[in-house]
């Protein structure tokens, strides 16, 4: 019994608590995970272990893995990450007034030229490219 007891127990301790940096094929880090089981987060682009200690005062936001390593963005990486709210809210305005302005020409179409009829359909192209860069695919 007791040493069925001491097998389990060793059995145990082989799993140890990693770090891992959990990140896309790009290389932009989505997380940073401490004391997990690092055979739980292998992909193929999860970094476990890995050396932060150059990075680990910078909001991971800013983090980025170059050639199998965690370091900060540039300063223009990390105005691009802070800005990214503003440029969607940008496009999504930009969308509802395109729909806005969609339905109304879909009530005057019969009237309309074939040169404003072609100005709607590259409105209509416009507003699924702008869903689609917004993930609002129907």
């Amino acid at each position: 019994m007791k040493r069925l007891i001491l097998f389990f127990l060793l059995l145990s301790s082989q799993a140890s608590a990693s770090d891992v940096v959990m990140c896309d094929s790009t290389g932009k880090v989505s997380q940073y995970r401490q004391s997990v089981n690092g055979a739980d987060y292998v992909n193929g682009t999860n970094l476990i272990d890995p050396n932060v200690s150059a990075v680990i005062s910078v909001p991971v936001k800013y983090w980025k893995v170059v050639s199998g390593s965690v370091v900060e963005m540039t300063l223009a990486e990390k105005k691009f990450v802070d800005d990214l709210p503003i440029r969607i809210a940008a496009l999504r305005t930009e969308l509802e007034t395109l729909s806005i302005g969609i339905e109304a020409d879909d009530l005057s179409w019969a009237s309309m030229t074939t040169v404003q009829r072609l100005a709607v359909a590259k409105k209509v192209i416009r507003r699924e490219v702008l869903k689609r860069k917004l993930g609002l695919n129907d």
